[in-house]
Order: structure tokens, then sequence, then C-alpha cells
């Protein structure tokens, strides 16, 4: 019995091999190829667009230091702390970068493109920080405007401050949605507008409320970030 058995398993292990050398000259060694150079196609395709990502990360990173240069030259010490410490984090990005990139040029996996992806969120935060603090920056020049009863270009500087707050509030959605602290900055800014327009006399309040509100807002997202980090 046990021979019959072993007889058996012999002739079936014979009749797999057979098929399967028959299907390898019958075009397996085709298919095998076929599907090596689908996941070829595949990985590089995998490897552009997490080149690309990567790629368009630097160059926002790039703009964004460009704005901060240009904000910190207006700001006072303790709002340029805020800034250089943007700025660091901006460069830690960057090398994160290079250093995928560099890791780029050898097996990719999903993984990978799940990476790129969170350094891109990560940039995007940073970047509604950066319009924060050019808002901010707007806000001053307003004040300055206003003491100099340039009544209409304060206006005007409010009114692009209050898109730059609308913007990050609309970017940061999916964490501060429901920060109030969005809605007394855009409450101040719009009491400050009122107050200009109207050249009564408590507009300068009004308008360093707006500051202090901004001020608040950005510790609040800082803060937010560095937990999130």
């Amino acid at each position: 019995m046990e021979t019959i058995c072993v007889v058996a398993i012999c002739v079936a292990a014979a009749s797999l091999i057979l098929s399967a050398v028959a299907w390898w000259r019958a075009g397996g060694r085709g298919e095998v190829a076929s599907l090596r150079q689908d996941l070829a196609r595949h990985a590089e395709a995998l490897k552009q667009r997490v080149r690309i990502g990567y790629e368009d990360s630097l160059a926002r990173i790039r703009l964004a230091e460009e704005r901060l240069a240009r904000v910190r030259e207006e700001t006072s010490a303790e709002a340029r702390q805020s800034i250089d410490a943007l700025r660091a984090h901006l460069a830690q990005a960057r090398s994160e970068i290079d250093a995928s990139l560099t890791r780029l040029k050898g097996e990719v996996s999903t993984r990978t493109e799940a990476a790129e992806q969170a350094i891109r969120a990560r940039i995007l935060r940073m970047e509604g920080h950066v319009q924060l603090l050019s808002a901010r920056a707007e806000m001053v020049r307003a004040e300055r405007r206003a003491e100099k009863r340039d009544f209409i270009g304060a206006i005007e500087l409010l009114e692009k401050a209050i898109a730059r707050v609308n913007e990050v509030k609309l970017r940061l959605s999916d964490r501060f949605e429901d920060d109030p602290q969005f809605a007394d900055v855009l409450g101040a800014l719009h009491d400050a507008i009122r107050s200009v327009r109207a050249e009564a006399a408590d507009h300068k309040r009004d308008l360093e409320r707006a500051v202090l509100a901004s001020d608040v807002l950005m510790r609040s997202v800082a803060a937010g970030e560095e937990a999130r980090a």
C-alpha cells in the first residue's frame, strides 16, 4: 500500500514538472518577463510621482523662506523668534527631502509614497504659519498707514490680512477648523476696518487688538504643530 502511495506521488510530481515545462515552452517565459516589466514600470512610475512631489515641496520651502526673509525685516524681536524657529523647521524638512531623494535611487514601495505625503502635509502646515506671519506684518503696516491718515491704504492691507487668515483657516481645517482664535482675529480685523473707514478715534485700539489676536492665534498654531510633531 505504501509503495502504491509513493508511486502515485512520484507520478503526480512528474506530471506537475512536465506541465510546468510545457507552460514555460508555450509562453510562460514571456509571461514572466511581461510581469517583470510591469513591475518595473510600476516602480518607475512610483519613483517619478514621489520625485515630483518632493521637488514641489522643495519649491514651496524656497518660497516660504523668501517670504519669511521679507517679513522678518519689519517685525519685532519677539516675532523674529517665531520666524527663526519656523525657518529651522523648513531647513529640517529640506534635509529630510534631500535624504529621501538620495534613497529614491534604490527600491521603492507604498511606504516611500506615504513618507513623501507626510512631509508634504508638514510643509503645507508650515506655509499656513508663514501666511499668518505675513498677515500680522500687513496689520502692522496698516497701523502705520492709519497713523499717517492713509486710511485707504490701511484698509487695503487689512483686507489682505483677512484673506490670508481665511486661507490659513481653510488649509488647516483638519486641525484648527473650530479654533475660536481664528474668529477672534477675523472679528478684530473687521472691527479695525470699520473704525478705520469711519476714521474713528479708537481705530488705533482696534488695530492693536487685531495684532494681539493674531499673536495668540500663531502661538496656538505653533503649539499644535509641536504637539503633532
